[in-house]
């Protein structure tokens, strides 16, 4: 895949125990548009384990898992790009 200018890069980010979804995984679509990153409030997907969460976005092609970073939201686990 080629990234050209003005092309949307999505990624998956899996959070757990949001304040609206307490004791839940959520799968959130965040899209990426240059400078921008734009995060879903609807979610993809609420689930009760990491599995399913991941189950979830699994039907996508060549996914790279990145753990948390120290910069990303508390509840984030990992998100998928």
């Amino acid at each position: 895949m080629t990234l050209t200018p003005g092309t949307s890069l999505n990624g998956y980010v899996i959070y757990k125990n949001q304040q609206d979804n307490p004791g839940k995984f959520v799968v959130r679509v965040r899209r990426n548009v240059g400078a921008d990153s734009i995060v879903d409030p609807v979610p993809l997907a609420v689930v009760d384990s990491l599995d399913s969460a991941r189950h979830a976005i699994r039907d996508t092609d060549c996914l790279l898992c990145l753990p948390r970073g120290p910069q990303d939201d508390p509840n984030v686990v990992e998100t998928w790009v």
